[in-house]
Formats: structure tokens, C-alpha cells, sequence
């Protein structure tokens, strides 16, 4: 069976690039009204910069039957799951997600919470990854049933649980480190009250991503070193 390819299409990339600009004007929002606007410049830079490279870099996902493998490949990026690692996969938003037994997700899913949006514009549009799901969905049966154990979490991947939830723990911190920045920059009751509220939900938020960064971070170390004796 030869291998098989998907990727974006560029209306897919044009459409998440659309999404990107909304994204970062909402974010200048925020920054000109709450934020110190020395920030304002650097912030904005850095996220516009982020989005161009989602929408211009090179993915998409290689489904190898012969290796026994599916790639997933984000520019300079790339993970190789055995077949038999793969759990599910499924349409998300105009895109598709791949999930794998060691509990990663992987996908490219632009507007993957507006329904009605994705409803009206996938008759309409060619995503590039047509056909995906019931490929590896069939190819991964296939490699189960020769390994039936292969799909277990835990299997692979416990270095990559620690860097994970390090990488979530920290982002955590800087959200709220980022709390601290925020302080009104206008006048106005309205301006005040609103970053307040925004203050305390950024805090509340912040606080939610440590704990659950720090139980992941705790509950991947157990499984790495419990890994060798199992």
C-alpha cells in the first residue's frame, strides 16, 4: 500500500490566516486598554509573526503503511507514532486531529469552535485532508491487530509528558506574571471595573493551568520511571 499525504490547502491557510488577524487585533485591544503600552510593539510583533508562520510553514501528515507509521510534520518539526499508537481520528473544525495512546493530539483545526461557520463553508472548501480519517483509521486497525497491546498509554512518549507538562506549568506562571502587568490606560469607571475583573479571571486562570501543569508534571515522572521496570 503506498503511502499517503494531507496537508492544508491554502484556502485552508488563507482562512486561518483570516482568523489570525481577529486574533490579533482582539490581543491589541487588550494591550492598548490594560497593558503598559511599552508592550504594546513587542507583543504584537511576536504573536503577528506566529500567526504568519502557522499559515505559511509547511505541515501535514505522511501515513506510511509499509513502516508501520504516520508522521506528523510542522516545519523544522516532526513526530513519528506507530500505527498501532494511534487511538482516534477525526474531523476538528475544518481540519482533522490525530489522537495517540500516550495522551497527545495533534492538528491543525481552524475554527474549530464556531460550528455553524464550519457547517456553511466545508461543502465549499477543499481542506486537504480528505479522506484522512478513514485511511489511518483503517491503517491503524489493521497494525492493532497485529499488536493488540500497541495502543496502551504509556507505551511511548514519557520524556515528552515530562517536557509537556514543564512547558504548561511554566506557561502558567507567565500568565500570571501577566496578571501583575495589567492596570487600566484610560480613564473611565467602565475601563477600571473591566480590568479588575480582567486581573482577577487572569489570576484564577493562571493559578488553574499551574496545578494541572504541576499534577501532569508530577503524574509523567512517576510513569518515566516507572517505565524501565514494567
Amino acid at each position: 500500500m503506498p503511502p499517503e499525504r494531507w496537508g492544508p490547502s491554502w484556502g485552508l491557510r488563507v482562512l486561518a490566516g483570516v482568523q489570525g488577524i481577529v486574533d490579533v487585533g482582539l490581543l491589541g485591544v487588550l494591550l492598548w486598554f490594560f497593558f503598559p503600552h511599552v508592550l504594546l510593539v513587542p507583543v504584537m510583533a511576536v504573536a503577528a509573526t506566529g500567526f504568519v508562520a502557522i499559515c505559511i510553514l509547511p505541515s501535514g501528515v505522511l501515513l506510511d503503511p509499509g513502516r508501520g507509521e504516520v508522521a506528523i510534520t510542522f516545519a523544522f518539526w516532526a513526530r513519528r507514532v506507530p500505527l498501532a499508537q494511534v487511538t482516534r481520528v477525526k474531523q476538528a473544525g475544518l481540519g482533522a486531529e490525530i489522537s495517540t495512546g500516550d495522551g497527545w493530539s495533534y492538528g491543525f483545526t481552524p475554527f474549530a469552535k464556531r460550528r455553524r461557520l464550519v457547517t456553511w463553508l466545508r461543502p465549499r472548501l477543499r481542506t486537504g485532508f480528505e479522506g484522512m480519517e478513514t485511511a489511518i483509521t483503517r491503517a491503524a486497525a489493521v497494525a492493532r491487530g497485529d499488536d493488540p497491546d500497541a495502543r496502551l498509554p504509556g507505551k511511548t512518549g514519557s520524556a515528552c509528558g515530562v517536557l509537556a507538562a514543564g512547558l504548561l506549568t511554566g506557561f502558567g506562571l507567565l500568565w500570571l506574571a501577566t496578571a501583575m502587568l495589567i492596570q487600566p490606560q484610560a480613564s473611565g469607571a467602565l475601563v477600571h471595573v473591566a480590568a479588575h475583573l480582567l486581573t482577577a479571571l487572569s489570576w484564577l486562570v493562571g493559578a488553574v493551568i499551574v496545578l494541572i501543569g504541576v499534577g501532569l508534571l508530577g503524574q509523567a515522572w512517576r510513569d518515566r520511571r516507572a517505565a524501565p521496570a514494567s
